[in-house]
């Protein structure tokens, strides 16, 4: 159900940022887009690096939860731990993704998103992280799929 928690969060968020935008004139002058700039290419290089990190934070986590000392110890433990692995994964993924929504607002409250739209490539983050939880929601299958693969390492 955390799934669902960290997508929403980042939803509103998005839907604060479409409004601004919608609500906001075309300006006459743009704002320094140098600042937008630093932030985009940060956000691309925060993503990457969050990304790769994830990932084996997350191999990681599951392959302790899953450790043959562990399953034999308790399955509530092995769980808990693919659940502690999950909320990781997560967490820096919306981290990545509120990034990018910041750097959009931003742009957006100087005008320099009015006045060149590549600035939207900020908004892939929170695509990425909506499509992850929507492609990776809990369900018994999956979580017998993971668990399945991991004995058999």
């Amino acid at each position: 159900m955390f799934h669902f928690a960290f997508a929403m969060g980042v939803l509103v968020f998005f839907f604060v940022v479409l409004f601004a935008y919608l609500q906001t004139a075309a300006p006459s002058t743009t704002g320094d887009e140098s600042l937008i700039q630093l932030l985009t290419f940060a956000h691309l290089v925060y993503a990457l690096a969050a990304y790769g990190s994830s990932v084996l934070v997350h191999r990681t986590i599951v392959s302790r939860a899953l450790a043959d000392g562990v399953r034999m110890y308790s399955a509530e433990r092995a769980l808990s731990g693919l659940r502690t692995a999950s909320v990781v994964r997560l967490a820096i993924m919306e981290a990545v993704a509120f990034f990018g929504l910041v750097a959009l607002f931003l742009s957006i409250q100087t005008g320099t998103l009015q006045a060149n739209p590549v600035y939207w490539v900020n908004l892939f983050s929170t695509v990425v992280l909506l499509t992850f939880v929507g492609w990776s929601f809990p369900s018994r299958e999956r979580l017998e799929l993971l668990v399945s693969r991991r004995l058999q390492q």
